[in-house]
Order: C-alpha cells, then structure tokens, then sequence
C-alpha cells in the first residue's frame, strides 16, 4: 500500500465520519451537560486519592499498607472507566439521538408554520440589550425556531415579510438549510421593494392584518388543526386604525392560532427616538406597543411571548408551546424523518454499567 492511496483512505473515513456526526440530532439536548458529571466526580476522586495516600503515608510504611487494600489499582481505575462510559451512553440515551432514515421514508409528521417578520422602520430601533437592531433580533428568533424544528424533523417553515405591504418570502418548506440561506438575505435596513408602499399616500408603513392575511393563504388547507401563525413584531402602527384585526379573523376563521413575540424596548414613558433620512429627515419615537401585541395574540387565540429587549428564546417557546400540539401527516412529502437511535444507546448504557459494578465489587 502506498503512502498517497493509504492518505486518502484516512480522509474519505474522516469525512465520513465528519458527515455522520453532522447529521446527528437530539430531540432533548439541553440534556447532553449530563455527560460532564463523571469527569466531576473523576476529578473528586483524584482528590480523594491523593488524600487518601497522604494519610497512609502518615499512618506507616506507604508499601506495607498497600498490601491492606481489596482491589488492585488497575482493577478500580476500570470499574471506574466502564461505569463513566456507560454513564454517557446513558445519558446520550435519554438526549435521544437521531440519524438517517427508516422504513417510514416519505413520511413527514410534524406542523406547518409560517412566519411572520416585521420589517417597518420602528424595526430600525436599537433600544435591546444588545446593539442589534429589532428586526435582527427576530431573524435570531427565526434562526432559533429552525435549529429546534431540525432536531425534530418533519415541520415546514415559512416566511412572510411586510411594512406597508406583505410579500411571501420563502413558501411552505422541510429543507430548513434553504430557510437559513434565505433568512441571510434579509435586511431590515434595505427591506424587499414589494414590502414599501407604493405611494405617498400610504398613511402607515405597518401592515400586521395584511401580514397574517398573506400568512393565512400561505398554509395549505389540507391540514387545517397542525397549523401556526408565528409574528414577530413591535406592533408600532402609527395609524390606530385596528388594521391587525381582519388578519386576525382570516386566521380564526382558518382555524390558525397567531402566536405573536413582542420585540422592542415597551416603556412608553422611554421611547426610542429614531432618525429616518426618508422624504427629508424624519424624526419618530417608538417603543413597543405590549398591549396590541398582547391583543393580537389573545383574539387569535395564540400564545404571546414577550422577548421585549432580548432575543426570543424560538426554541423554549417552540417545544413547550408548539410541538404539543397536534401534527399533521403528509405522506407525500419528499422529507424523510429523523430514526430515533436511543436504543442501542440504552443497551451500551446496560451492559457497560453491568460490567463496570462486576469489576467494581
């Protein structure tokens, strides 16, 4: 075997194993820290031991007292080893890993779930806790809902953007890699044309019922009941003319909660004053307007998240508030699911605990 032929074979093994790893997902990761806790207690246990030599260093002779001892070092410093393996395979177990597909190939279980992002000039302001904009803060949350749909697997995404108009982003989708793609596309400073108005005599650049119209027709109506509307918003509307309640009842009467998260600075008594070069210099205070936010959610009968100034947690929100929610099955979806591979986990877990207490005892 020759030295290049033999480099290449450890870099097709590499990438693909590279590749495995990436494709790997859990449906529970918050709980992959577990893992860490035997290398706590191995850390404890060096202390322990070298407390313990001193001691016995202390109470004689180190190698006459070591014969006293009932297991020999390599035997214990294995039990240990073993059983911190199985401890990981464990909790590997319990996250729930997941990886290719099985014998339910183009079956895609899960909601639909269109998205929509408020991109009006009060999403310029800069009142959160960090220096990003409001706007930038929502395509984070979007960002965070994708990355908990794909450990899932199964939902479609959406994406509708509007000010003074609404236009359909992305349509109903499984491939989450395109959403992000798209979703890097996206500036809240330079909006999409079709989303400005198309006259000075539009009097509001805010258009939430337009918006959740749109949203509404973006759905496809064979799964009524495994559907959601998700809004992020500051529900600055400089025109309080109540234009969000006709989206809302498109979406009541499609049976389609509207979920809304509410971004932005909501003391009124501290707007942001916000400077806009648009028709000569034009000056505007914006905060965010909690109670229509709040509104909006309760008569489309959605859940309200109030991100205020940070940015919205998508994935909390999403498994405690969405995932419950009955699913819908397309069986001609192209988009296979994700194998649950916990099993084989659980029984490395078993056998690797068992051995370890036989070589401990």
């Amino acid at each position: 075997m020759d030295l290049p032929s033999f480099q290449s074979g450890l870099g097709t093994v590499w990438a693909d194993l590279r590749d495995f790893l990436a494709g790997v997902r859990f449906a529970r990761p918050g709980l992959l820290w577990l893992s860490l806790l035997p290398a706590a207690v191995a850390v404890l246990a060096i202390v322990a031991e070298w407390r313990k030599r001193r001691a016995i260093a202390a109470f004689g002779r180190p190698a006459a007292v070591a014969g006293l001892t009932t297991m020999r070092p390599s035997r214990q410093w294995l039990a240990r080893f073993l059983l911190g393996l199985g401890w990981a395979a464990l909790v590997l177990a319990v996250a729930g890993p997941k990886w290719g597909t099985g014998a339910d190939d183009g079956a895609a279980v899960g909601r639909d779930m269109v998205v929509v992002i408020d991109l009006s000039r009060s999403m310029q302001a800069t009142d959160l806790s960090t220096p990003d904009p409001r706007w930038r803060a929502a395509i984070d949350g979007v960002r965070g809902l994708i990355d908990a749909c794909r450990n899932r697997g199964g939902h479609r995404i959406g994406i509708v953007v509007f000010a003074a108009r609404p236009v359909l982003f992305v349509p109903l989708t499984t491939d989450l890699t395109h959403l992000e793609l798209q979703l890097l596309d996206l500036d809240g400073e330079r909006p999409p044309h079709d989303v400005r108005p198309l006259d000075d005599s539009v009097r509001s650049g805010t258009r939430i019922g337009a918006a959740l119209k749109l949203a509404v027709a973006a759905h496809d109506p064979r799964f009524t009941g495994a559907q959601d509307v998700i809004l992020f918003t500051d529900a600055d509307d400089p025109e309080p003319d109540s234009e969000w309640a006709s989206g809302v009842t498109a979406a009541r009467n499609a049976a389609i909660p509207v979920h809304v998260v509410g971004i932005g600075n909501p003391d009124a008594n501290a707007p942001f004053t916000l400077h806009l070069k648009a028709r000569g210099e034009e000056v505007i205070d914006t905060w965010l307007r909690e109670e229509v936010a709040k509104e909006i959610a309760a008569e489309g009968r959605g859940a309200y998240l109030p991100a205020r100034r940070d940015t919205p947690d998508m994935a909390a929100f999403f498994r405690t508030r969405i995932e419950p929610l009955p699913p819908r099955l397309l069986d001609d979806d192209p988009t296979s699911q994700l194998q649950d591979r916990s099993v084989w986990f659980y029984l490395a877990a078993a056998v690797l605990l068992g051995l370890g207490w036989v070589r401990e005892r």
